[in-house]
């Protein structure tokens, strides 16, 4: 059976920082040799980047998508270098704008697909 698409909800919030690194370099792998879309929703905008080549900021309730980003660093990514750097502060930006927190529902929905189309198109609701 062919994946098409993975789903998954905080996967690695719970993890050590050493563990969480090593599932995400996983993930990656994952994805390099099936090639399916994984969307994947996180508070953690340094977790967004090292695995999104989209990255969706949505609204707390009602959801509402505040922001799309393509990202499309090489990988794997260095997250030294100047690029990476200026995104992490543009995500962490539209964080404390959109103020995005696991109290109040405000999240970020990473892609990681060759086909960067958006798969939701923006100003939709999104359910929560």
């Amino acid at each position: 059976m062919k994946l098409r698409v993975i789903l998954m909800d905080e996967p690695f919030a719970a993890l050590d920082a050493q563990t969480k690194l090593e599932m995400q370099e996983e993930l990656v792998a994952i994805w390099q040799k099936h090639r399916c879309t994984i969307v994947f929703v996180t508070h953690s905008v340094d977790e967004a980047l090292v695995l999104g080549n989209k990255i969706v900021v949505v609204t707390r309730r009602p959801g509402r998508i505040r922001e799309s980003v393509t990202f499309d660093l090489p990988r794997p990514r260095d997250i030294t270098s100047p690029e990476f750097n200026d995104a992490q502060r543009s995500g962490v930006l539209a964080m404390k704008e959109t103020a995005l927190t696991p109290r109040d529902g405000g999240l970020l929905v990473g892609f990681i697909e060759d086909d960067v189309t958006p798969m939701v198109p923006a100003d939709r609701n999104v359910k929560s």
